[in-house]
C-alpha cells in the first residue's frame, strides 16, 4: 500500500508543481533503472545478512526516501528518491517471493501465489483511495506512504519462522532466454515498455479526462482489471500453445488501446466508457508478463531455472525504465492521446513478433519434464 500511494502520489504532486511530462516520465524511469540494480544487489545483500535484516534494511530505506520526497520538491533531488526506491523494492519483493517458494509445497506453490498477487495488486489498487481523502498538495500522504512502510517491519521482524538459507549468487544469462523462448524475450521487453509507461504516466493522462479526486478510483479500477483477467488467461495458457494466446493477448490489448483513444472523443458526456476501456487493457496487458515467464519456464531445464528467470526480470526492468520517457515522448509529439497511441504501436510490435516466432518455429516445443503452470 505504501509503495502503491508514494508511485502515483510523486506523479501527480510532480504535475502540480510544474513538471513536463518528460520530467514525471523520467522519475518512474528512475524508479526502474533502480528497479534493475537491485536486482544485481539483491543476491549479495541476502547472502551478506539473510532475508530478516535484508527485509528491514530495505523497508527503512524506502521509508526514509519517501520521507526526504516531502520535503523537498526537486526533479533531481526525486530522481535520486527514486532509484533509491526501485533498489528497495525489487529487493523486497525478491525477497518475500523467494521466501514463499522456499516455504511452500509444490501442490500448494499456485494458490499461495496467486494470493499473494491478489494481496499486492488489491494493496495497490486500495492505496488510490488516499486520494479522495488527502489533496496532493498535502504532507499527509507522505507521511501516510512512510508509516504503511514502517508497519511492514512489525510481521517481519517479530516472526518465529524459519527463514531459507542463502549460500550463493546467481546471475542471470539474457543468452539462454531468446534462445530457449524468443516469444517469452519478446514478452518481456513489450511489456516492460509498455508497463513502465502505464505505471510512470497513466495518471498525468487520466487528470486531462477527469478531475484529479477521481484519478486515485481510476488507478484503482486499472489494476483491478490486471488483477482479475490473469486467472482465466492463465489457465487457457495452460491448456493450449502459450505462444498462441500471447498473440491473442497482444492483439486485445492493442485493440482495447484504440478505445482508450476514440472513446473518449467519441462520448464526451461520460467517462465510463473510457473507464472500461481502460480496465479492458489493463486486463490483457497485465498478463503479458507472466505469460511469457510461463511460455520460458516451458522450455528450459529444471537447473536453468534461476538464470533464466532472474534474466527476463533484468529485460523486464531496462525496458520499463526506458517505458515511461517513450511514454512522454508521445505525449510531448501527439498531445494527450499520444499515451493508448503508444500502448497500441508496443502491443501490435508484440503481436508481430510473436506471430514471426510462430511461423518460423510452428511446431510447439515443451520440455515434458519441467512443465510449467501460469503464476498469476
Amino acid at each position: 500500500m505504501g509503495s502503491g500511494l508514494i508511485n502515483t502520489l510523486l506523479i501527480l504532486r510532480g504535475s502540480y508543481e510544474g513538471f513536463s511530462s518528460l520530467q514525471v516520465g523520467l522519475l518512474t524511469s528512475c524508479y526502474f533503472a533502480g528497479f534493475l540494480a537491485g536486482a544485481f544487489i539483491s543476491p549479495g545483500l541476502l547472502v551478506r545478512a539473510g532475508y530478516i535484516r535484508t527485509f528491514a534494511f530495505c523497508a527503512a530505506l524506502l521509508s526514509a526516501s519517501t520521507l526526504l520526497s516531502g520535503l523537498w520538491v526537486n526533479i533531481w533531488f526525486w530522481c535520486l528518491l527514486r532509484i533509491c526506491s526501485g533498489i528497495s523494492l525489487v529487493v523486497l519483493y525478491g525477497l518475500i517471493e523467494s521466501w514463499l517458494n522456499g516455504q511452500t509445497e509444490p501442490t500448494e506453490r499456485g494458490m499461495v501465489f496467486g494470493s499473494y498477487m491478489f494481496v499486492n495488486l488489491g494493496a495497490l489498487a486500495l492505496a488510490q483511495q488516499f486520494f479522495t481523502f488527502f489533496s496532493i498538495n498535502s504532507g499527509l500522504l507522505f507521511l501516510c506512504a512512510a508509516l504503511l512502510m514502517n508497519l511492514s517491519l512489525l510481521p517481519v521482524t517479530m516472526t518465529r519462522l524459519s527463514q531459507p538459507l542463502v549460500t550463493e549468487r546467481v546471475w542471470p544469462d539474457i543468452s539462454l532466454v531468446f534462445h530457449a523462448a524468443p516469444a517469452a524475450a519478446a514478452g518481456a521487453i513489450c511489456s516492460g515498455l509498455s508497463m513502465g509507461a502505464f505505471w510512470g504516466m497513466l495518471a498525468i493522462f487520466a487528470s486531462n479526462q477527469m478531475p484529479t479526486s477521481q484519478v486515485g478510483t481510476f488507478i484503482s479500477l486499472a489494476i483491478l482489471g490486471g488483477a482479475l483477467f490473469q486467472i482465466p488467461l492463465g489457465r487457457i495458457s495452460d491448456r493450449f500453445d502459450r505462444r498462441r494466446v500471447l498473440m491473442f493477448v497482444a492483439c486485445s490489448a492493442a485493440f482495447a488501446a484504440i478505445l482508450m483513444l476514440l472513446l473518449p472523443v467519441l462520448l464526451t458526456k461520460s467517462i465510463v466508457p473510457f473507464v472500461l476501456a481502460t480496465f479492458l487493457y489493463s486486463g490483457f496487458a497485465f498478463a503479458i508478463y507472466p505469460l511469457s515467464v510461463a511460455h520460458l519456464i516451458d522450455q528450459v531445464e529444471r537447473e536453468q531455472l534461476i538464470p533464466v528467470s532472474s534474466a527476463v526480470l533484468v529485460m523486464h526492468g531496462v525496458c520499463s525504465a526506458i517505458g515511461p520517457l517513450l511514454g512522454a515522448k508521445a505525449i510531448s509529439f501527439f498531445g494527450f492521446p499520444g499515451l493508448p497511441i503508444y500502448f497500441f504501436l508496443i502491443q501490435a510490435l508484440l503481436a508481430t513478433l510473436v506471430i514471426l516466432c510462430i511461423r518460423f518455429n510452428p511446431r510447439f516445443i515443451l520440455n515434458q519434464d519441467q512443465t510449467a503452470h501460469f503464476v498469476p
